[in-house]
């Protein structure tokens, strides 16, 4: 398209209140919507929609209609364009917290695992960011909970690593005859 338009438009739509925008568009985003309501397209059923979600045709609609079936007020933004519409904006809702945190200790070893035996080779530890586990052996060793057996945990095939990212106590388990050998990394805060 030549000559793309966009509007965005603010509702605060009370319960069962329903609206209709007369606008020409081939594409619709609702780039605010503190609760689910329902919408439009032209003539068409109504369908739900919510915060986030998009709507683009090769057809263009005449107008949007609007319906909050909901007991309280939905606030609602809606962008209308014809030739389309994008929005790259990051909306989060609540509270959020995010904490990046690189390990300050780190700490290698090296353990033998007896034959069909749970051992314990990570204590529970609150500073722990994560370990690795690396499986040195002929036959898979399966890591978990206490409880850890034959096709119960996590399995590792020989020769490979899992990285697990726990403060929980892990052990090993094998069911081969002899010690299995593995090495191990721990990322402390």
């Amino acid at each position: 398209m030549d000559n793309p338009q966009y509007k965005s438009y603010d509702y605060a739509l009370a319960a069962g209140e329903e609206l209709t925008i007369h606008r020409v568009g081939n594409a619709l985003r609702c780039l605010v919507a503190d609760g689910p309501f329902k919408i439009g397209f032209g003539d068409r059923p109504l369908t739900d929609f919510e915060q986030g979600l998009g709507y683009s045709s090769a057809a263009t609609f005449e107008k949007i209609r609007l319906l909050n079936p909901g007991a309280g007020t939905v606030n609602v933004t809606i962008a209308i364009a014809a030739g389309g519409v994008d929005d790259a904006r990051l909306s989060l809702t609540g509270n959020v917290t995010a904490e990046i945190q690189g390990g300050e200790t780190i700490q290698s070893g090296d353990a033998l695992i007896p034959s069909a035996v749970a051992t314990e080779i990570f204590a529970a530890d609150a500073t722990r960011l994560n370990v690795t586990i690396s499986n040195l052996g002929a036959v898979p060793v399966y890591i978990g909970s206490a409880g850890v057996s034959l096709m119960q945990g996590i399995p590792i095939a020989p020769g490979n690593a899992a990285t697990i990212t726990t403060t929980a106590a892990l052990y090993a388990f094998h069911n081969s005859a002899g010690a299995l050998p593995i090495a191990t990394f721990e990322v402390l805060k």
